[in-house]
């Protein structure tokens, strides 16, 4: 869940969080608004293979 979204008080696992360099988080965000929709780091991963 997008922290801009969350309502209130929110517990973050660590779980929930992911390590990505300063490229990545680029990619990510950049991955994010072409698609207009939020996106897994799974899915990233799959643009990044092809």
């Amino acid at each position: 869940m997008p922290l801009a979204d969350a309502v209130g008080q929110v517990s973050t696992r660590l779980s929930d969080m992911v390590l990505l360099c300063a490229g990545c988080h680029r990619f990510v965000h950049k991955l994010i608004s072409s698609q207009r929709r939020w996106v897994s780091i799974q899915e990233a991963r799959s643009v990044l293979a092809t």
